[in-house]
């Protein structure tokens, strides 16, 4: 399940055996051996070959749940939604964890604990013991400067190192000229960016990113909704029975996606 808002589903529980996640301990989780591909620089074609599905994460606030303090009561006022997405997935994931490539952000860059409890929060609603695809929430050039290179970096690796992801990964905004620096940087396994047919400025670099053996997800396939409504000339180009087929025709058909 993919799109551009990416919609997600949180678990309410962490079954038995499951460590607290923090910067001072090892976390690392009981984990069984899963029939999902690695990720950064694999088809689409050969997810379909294997029968694996794709569960994007969404993009869950910057003021993310945390179950103690007062800041968590006022997110949960302002979007009480938002657990519950991740526990909509958490329950539809609920008998085909194995087929499917989970992918989720993580929004914070300044304070370690807050990582930590988002990463601890997304896994207890998911219902699961790691996750696929795990994305450094919309970076720039300057935010990895300033945050990801010094700091979430090292978090983001020490999760990885105790199995709780298994692909660092990041959604991107800002220059395409910068988005091949960073791939040049060797840190990140892939990008989410977005493409579509309006808008197509990371095409370079999405090529630069599969000739480096990355990853590429997109976002936005349909333009955030404005290639979903019917437009005869677009259909009259192709054969295609609607406009939102047609867009994701397009970005399916760039070989250089994921």
């Amino acid at each position: 399940l993919d799109g551009a808002d990416h919609g997600v589903v949180e678990r309410a529980r962490l079954g038995a055996g499951h460590a607290a996640v923090g910067p001072d301990r090892d976390h690392r989780l009981h984990q069984r051996e899963v029939g999902v591909p690695r990720v950064a620089g694999l088809k689409r074609e050969h997810h379909a070959r294997h029968g694996h599905l794709v569960l994007a994460g969404a993009r869950v606030g910057r003021e993310h749940r945390t179950w103690s303090d007062e800041r968590s009561h006022r997110s949960r006022l302002q979007d009480p939604l938002r657990d519950q997405r991740q526990r909509v997935v958490g329950e539809a994931l609920q008998g085909w964890r194995e087929r499917i490539v989970l992918s989720t952000k993580n929004p914070e860059y300044k304070d370690e604990k807050t990582w930590w409890q988002n990463l601890e929060d997304s896994l207890e609603r998911l219902q699961v013991e790691f996750i696929d695809i795990y994305n450094h929430h919309g970076i720039n050039w300057e935010r990895y400067v300033e945050h990801v290179e010094p700091n979430v970096s090292k978090w983001m690796t020490k999760a990885k190192d105790q199995g709780l992801v298994r692909h660092i990964c990041t959604s991107f905004h800002d220059s395409n000229e910068n988005l091949i620096k960073l791939i040049d940087l060797g840190f990140f396994e892939g990008f989410l960016v977005q493409y579509n047919l309006l808008d197509r400025q990371y095409e370079d670099a999405i090529a630069y990113a599969h000739e480096k053996g990355l990853g590429v997800e997109i976002m936005g396939p349909v333009g955030g909704g404005r290639l979903g409504s019917r437009s005869e000339r677009l259909e009259g180009i192709v054969d295609s029975s609607s406009t939102a087929e047609l867009a994701l025709r397009f970005v399916l058909a760039n070989p250089n996606v994921s």
